[in-house]
């Protein structure tokens, strides 16, 4: 059994002794350092839900908690952001890698029964499902993306994300440094909460254009690991902890396919679950999460982050239709349609079939500032925002000027507390209100 040490010393403890290898499939770990470093409040976060899982386990364990018995389904928006042809993936190859999303999670894909190494007991079933609710493909002037989450920003060339208080956002993308791709933990901020693959990472088949080794969808399957706050099995350090019971201590990291006598020579010298989807090994040699994985995902679902209790409690997959922006231009998205459609000359609505006449749209309702608008435009002229706080003070008015139909224009209203506000259109004689929750 591993012994659980304070987060804190754990995070010091790595920022010291874990280096980066020449091969990096995930970069979760170093973005949650810089997140830490950069936001007091995330890393304050981070230790109370540790502390809670504790407890929540502690729970379980001595039968005060039922095991969740219910399959969750977690809605999917795919914003693929593209320049070139090559990286604008298409719709089968999103559900491909939707499709394997449910099966690892809900432990039916079909090499779930592959070698254990003798850890067949305490093999998981997370019983989660997901659904695909929009595919969103948004042209970019960009090369290539890092890790500083500008894909997850339509002002920097990507794609802002739409409500992850109700949906698990994943951004495909050209990523540099040869990273595969990273996620953010629970209880991060709004403005960034989702996952980012490489497109040559995302989806399974043949028929794509996918690196040989990870082409079997496992990228985004490790990386919505570390979205439901699963951490890499090795704990980051030599020996290091992940926070969960029933993993073996490994020395580091695993690449490729290690043979089936593969050894840790941590305490206790236990053969390493390098299957496990929280390692680094090829698609094909990882294929189970455990069961103690599971148990800390379903902490976060149920009692450690209040989106994910959200999601899971809300669990929309209604589908929308898909769209395409252009945002190669600079300026923020402008024109384009679904595919193979003819939506609005020069609107650039991502959401057009949810915004009536004289209404609006506001996403993401939970956020650290950043707010789009999308607003369907009675008459060409000016339109006023009013921004209220709870005790109906007036904090924030903003005119806009808009055309006929469908706009879309990006505020932020960062500067503004954490709380509720209620946000209050007014198009001539038609009034709209909409509620939104700063939380940075």
């Amino acid at each position: 059994m591993k012994l659980h040490l304070p987060v804190s010393l754990l995070i010091i403890g790595s920022i010291f002794s874990f280096a980066l290898s020449a091969q990096q499939r995930c970069y979760t770990y170093q973005h949650m350092l810089e997140q830490i470093r950069t936001d007091p409040v995330f890393a304050q976060k981070m230790l109370e839900s540790e502390r809670s899982f504790d407890d929540y386990v502690s729970k379980r364990n001595s039968g005060g908690e039922n095991l969740r018995t219910t399959t969750l389904n977690i809605p999917v928006i795919v914003h693929v952001v593209y320049k070139t042809t090559n990286e604008k993936i298409s719709r089968e190859q999103v559900l491909s890698q939707i499709e394997v999303l449910t099966e690892d999670f809900d432990a039916e894909n079909g090499d779930y029964d592959g070698f254990d190494a003798g850890y067949g007991s305490v093999k998981g079933d997370a019983n989660i499902n997901f659904c695909l609710v929009q595919i969103r493909w948004v042209k970019t002037k960009k090369r290539s993306f890092n890790t500083n989450d500008d894909v997850k920003r339509t002002s920097k060339g990507g794609s802002d994300p739409v409500d992850p208080s109700k949906y698990l956002n994943i951004w495909v993308c050209n990523i540099g440094q040869g990273i595969l791709g990273y996620a953010q933990f629970p209880n991060g901020p709004a403005a960034t909460d989702g996952v980012v693959v490489n497109y040559l990472a995302f989806g399974k088949g043949a028929q794509y254009n996918l690196y040989d080794d990870y082409d079997l969808g496992r990228t985004a399957t490790h990386e919505v690991g570390h979205w439901l706050g699963l951490r890499h099995i090795w704990g980051d350090q030599t020996c290091g902890n992940d926070q969960v019971d029933d993993t073996p201590l490994h020395n580091t990291y695993n690449f490729g396919c290690p043979g089936e006598g593969h050894l840790s020579t941590c305490s206790g010298t236990l053969p390493e679950m390098w299957m496990n989807y929280m390692d680094y090994t090829d698609d094909q040699c990882m294929y189970f999460f455990s069961d103690g994985q599971v148990t800390r995902m379903d902490s976060y679902l149920e009692v450690n982050s209040a989106r994910l209790i959200n999601i899971a409690n809300t669990q929309d997959c209604t589908v929308m239709q898909d769209v395409e922006i252009d945002n190669s231009g600079g300026g923020g998205p402008g024109g384009g349609g679904p595919p193979g459609g003819g939506g609005p000359p020069g609107g650039g609505n991502p959401n057009n079939n949810r915004v009536d006449a004289g209404d609006f749209l506001v996403y993401p309702t939970v956020t650290d500032g950043m707010i789009t608008l999308e607003i369907n435009a009675i008459n060409s002229g000016m339109t006023s925002l009013n921004v209220y706080n709870q005790a109906g003070a007036l904090v924030y008015k903003l005119n806009i000027a808009v055309a006929q139909g469908i706009n879309t224009k990006s505020i932020d209203l960062g500067k503004l507390s954490n709380g509720v506000y209620i946000l209050q259109l007014m198009q001539g004689t038609e009034t709209k209100t909409k509620k939104l929750i700063i939380q940075q």
